[in-house]
């Protein structure tokens, strides 16, 4: 039985997404919508806070979310679009850092996640 590795071509197009074509208005435009994102999730906070509802979400994460993460969006759209041609390791942290932001929203509020929800609100017969 042989094993089939990528090849290293292959490789090089799987991690090569600081040369794909237009890259900067590409990563301009996903800053923004990193940062509107982020904003609105903060909104979504702040409304639950002010209206005496639970917020359950860890204060660390609150502050990276909704201060943090937009700002450092904000000032990479603004050196990528100054810069055009650097600011490609950035590609990569981004790559890395939205993923884990993404399960990290889903896992501060397991109360609000599908499966809950669902058999909360069962109907039973009887």
């Amino acid at each position: 039985m042989t094993e089939s590795y990528p090849s290293p071509g292959k490789l090089e197009q799987i991690f090569a997404a600081h040369r794909a074509p237009d890259r900067e208005l590409q990563e301009a435009d996903r800053s923004l919508q990193r940062g509107v994102v982020c904003l609105a999730v903060a909104a979504v906070w702040m409304f639950q806070f002010l209206t005496g509802r639970p917020v359950h979400a860890d204060a660390w994460f609150i502050f990276v979310v909704a201060l943090l993460l937009p700002m450092i969006s904000v000032a990479y759209r603004r050196y990528v679009l100054a810069h055009p041609g650097w600011g490609r390791s950035f590609v990569y942290a981004f790559l890395v850092v939205d993923p884990i932001v993404l399960v990290g929203l889903l896992i501060q509020d397991p109360g609000r996640s599908p499966s809950s929800t669902l058999s909360s609100s069962s109907m039973s017969c009887g």
